[in-house]
Parts: structure tokens; sequence; C-alpha cells
């Protein structure tokens, strides 16, 4: 992308690209969940009727 000048050469840091679900989920945490203090509504209580649990 950067040879195409499709994207800025600082621009790489601004991605991901990985297969760990837990990598990903870490970074969602830290640069949206934190650093904005994001807090969810409400609990969602788990339905019994599907087996969901707490």
């Amino acid at each position: 992308m950067k040879a195409n000048a499709t994207i800025g050469a600082g621009d790489p840091h601004l991605f991901l690209v990985t297969d760990s679900i837990e990598e990903a989920v870490a970074l969602i945490v830290e640069k949206s969940i934190k650093q904005y203090g994001l807090r969810p509504e409400n609990k969602v209580k788990p339905f019994k009727w599907l087996f969901e649990r707490k």
C-alpha cells in the first residue's frame, strides 16, 4: 500500500494484522475501551433457555 501511495509512510502503525484473538481483543481494550473510559450501558443478563452462564 505504501508503494502505491494509498497510505502514508507513517500509517502502518494504525492497524494490526493478527491471527490471535487475544491480541486483537487486547488492542481493542487498550486503544478504545481504556483510552476513552468506555463502559457498557447495561449488563446483559444470560438467557437461561439458551443455557448461557454468568
